[in-house]
């Protein structure tokens, strides 16, 4: 079945259900990553504690607050352009036609998806290079490439979010001039 056009030739209930589905897995990586945001500031607020009435900290707290706001904003960012509520600067082109802000808009959305792609790529040759290595880090000796992994997934999600940003904005049902 073609993407290209609306409801009168039966995709809209297939663009729906895309939608449906681009929706619930970009929403769940967002709650795991409020989750590991969540679990990063308990564990400093105990080393904290720790440190203050006991002398010491958690050993390792350094380690595991690093991996955990990496994944947190890894896993945030599909939900985030999903939903636009990244930066938008249109100082300029809100006086600009809809053709235009359409193209622009394209335009912008083709560089997010080319960006994604890039740090997907890059993310997964980086995994594979600790892997290989076997590097851990220094107190808890955790292997590194497991703060890799949610990155790498995230990334790829937001790729392929990207990608359907992209053709629901040029093929989509229901968008006017401006692609919305």
């Amino acid at each position: 079945m073609a993407m290209t056009g609306g409801a009168e030739n039966g995709t809209a209930p297939l663009w729906a259900l895309w939608d449906r589905w681009i929706h619930a897995v970009a929403a769940g990586f967002a709650i795991l990553g409020g989750l590991a945001l969540s679990l990063v500031a308990i564990l400093t607020v105990v080393s904290i504690l720790g440190r203050a009435f006991l002398g010491s900290g958690l050993g390792g707290d350094y380690e595991i607050v690093e991996m955990g706001c990496a994944t947190a904003v890894f896993t945030f960012l599909p939900y985030c352009y999903l939903v636009r509520g990244h930066a938008q600067v249109d100082f300029f082109s809100r006086w600009f036609g809809p053709r235009l802000r359409l193209f622009l808009d394209g335009l912008a959305d083709f560089l997010f998806l080319a960006i994604a792609v890039l740090l997907t790529w890059r993310l997964s040759a980086g995994a594979l290079d600790v892997l290989q290595y076997g590097e851990s880090t220094m107190v808890l000796r955790l292997p590194v490439w497991w703060g890799f992994v949610p990155a790498v997934l995230a990334c790829g999600l937001l790729a392929v979010v990207c990608l359907y940003g992209l053709l629901r904005r040029f093929l989509g049902p229901g968008r006017d001039e401006s692609g919305r």
